[in-house]
């Protein structure tokens, strides 16, 4: 396993490419992109991501996020409702 300092040191070298699975709401989204930075995080490390350019990964990721933000709202709406 790579310590916070070693990938530090790898990307002032090098382009660490990944492929990042994640779900915004519903859908599964898979994206690849260059790691940009990194940073010490509790026991491990966070990551800044630029992904590829993707038109149909932007619109999906903005509508994933849209959809998530409706019902977050929908949710708040019906928990201050006093019964």
């Amino acid at each position: 396993m790579f310590s916070e300092a070693k990938i530090g040191e790898y990307l002032k070298n090098t382009t660490l490419q990944i492929e990042v699975q994640f779900i915004l709401d519903v859908t599964m989204i898979r994206a690849t992109g260059e790691i940009v930075w990194s940073k010490p995080y509790a026991n491990g490390s966070q990551f800044g991501v630029l992904f590829h350019e993707d038109e149909n990964i932007d619109e999906l990721i903005i509508s994933e996020m849209k959809q998530r933000r409706k019902k977050e709202v929908l949710q708040d709406k019906f928990t201050k409702i006093k019964y």
